[in-house]
């Protein structure tokens, strides 16, 4: 056990905090913009797939497009209430820098500058992806494919997401790098400094941003694999009535699920012990088992989708036990682990 200290390793805060450089004209901009395009994005999405949800986009509800492109690697319905997780994280985010940006003029660098304008963006592709895959039904392959390129765009946002805030589950392994990797004002400088450049941050902050960056990204990686067997199996595969029957590229159908899951299983483990990143593998999880629950039809894919799910909970169980013993060994035991979080509570809505 190390000594319980005052000090708070993930907090990279200046001795004197009136010595701090004033933000440039460029950056009180951003203090104000990046919350206001959150808050009206975060608004349209939510209108958007309310209207898809009920049906109104196409005169076709979300659900029903879904049981038009039926895949063995669909998953049970009640494995889409994750997004209610995933838009409480997100609005969470978005009050908390509302209310630092806007009321107390506090710039957090995690959302404005590292998170910056990939949310909106997300937003964007989120909306675009709606209006595609609501007017592919009823065998618009064309807008099927785009729902596929819009689908990537909200993937490749949440990539960069996790790559520019660095997201990792054990805080004090974090390690602070200032050095510009290149010097210079340049575009391709500040692009490539914005990812290798990071400073610790703010505990508490980190366990509202990271969990949502995480659950969205774990599921749309869910989503994506989806979206690709639906599009590639509709427009390539064989024809037979019977989902499992069919066959693309002479492969069934039932095998090609088995292999995706396979990747899905090997794709969580290696972010359990890249990043601890237990949030994301048990979306992972949570979506396999929901496949195990709609394909009972198939017990090959049934029971597939049942075993890796339950290695993959298996795996994070065991990451969630460490991390959490790392924790309280850092800072000196459980009492110790809940001063720091207090802290890190109070610091976030302390003026800079």
């Amino acid at each position: 056990m190390y000594e319980e200290t005052n000090e708070d390793p993930m907090m990279n805060e200046s001795a004197n905090t009136n010595s701090a450089p004033s933000p440039s004209k460029f950056q009180k901009i951003q203090l104000r913009l990046i919350p206001a395009l959150n808050i009206i994005g975060f608004i349209l999405v939510i209108i958007v797939n309310a209207l898809g949800a009920a049906g109104i986009l196409n005169n076709i509800p979300t659900g029903k497009v879904s049981d038009e492109y039926e895949t063995p690697l669909t998953p049970a319905g009640y494995a889409f209430s994750i997004w209610g997780l995933i838009y409480t994280f997100i609005a969470l985010v978005i009050v908390i820098n509302t209310v630092q940006s806007l009321i107390m003029g506090r710039n957090n660098e995690l959302l404005n500058e590292k998170i910056s304008i990939l949310l909106p963006v997300n937003f964007l592709f989120n909306c675009l992806w709606m209006f595609a895959w609501q007017y592919s039904a009823r065998g618009n392959i064309g807008l099927l494919w785009l729902s596929l390129v819009f689908m990537f765009g909200i993937l490749a946002s949440l990539i960069l997401m996790y790559l520019r805030v660095n997201v990792h589950y054990y805080e004090p392994s974090k390690k602070e790098n200032s050095k510009p990797t290149i010097q210079g004002n340049s575009i391709l400088a500040k692009f490539v400094n914005s990812f290798t450049m990071t400073r610790k941050c703010n505990f508490w902050e980190y366990w509202i941003v990271q969990p949502m960056i995480s659950l969205y990204m774990g599921w749309i990686s869910v989503a994506t694999t989806i979206n690709i067997a639906i599009t590639l199996t509709t427009h390539f595969s064989t024809t037979e009535s019977n989902i499992y029957e069919r066959s693309l590229w002479g492969v069934s159908n039932v095998i090609w699920t088995c292999i995706l899951e396979g990747v899905i299983v090997c794709l969580g483990i290696i972010f359990l012990h890249w990043k601890r990143d237990f949030v994301f593998a048990s979306v992972f999880s949570w979506a396999l088992f929901a496949v195990s629950v709609k394909q009972k039809a198939n017990q090959v894919v049934s029971v597939c989708s049942a075993v890796c799910a339950s290695i993959i909970i298996f795996f994070v169980l065991y990451t969630i036990v460490l991390t959490l013993v790392d924790y309280i060994q850092c800072y000196g035991g459980i009492k110790g682990t809940w001063k720091q979080i207090r802290k890190s509570v109070k610091k976030s809505f302390t003026k800079n």
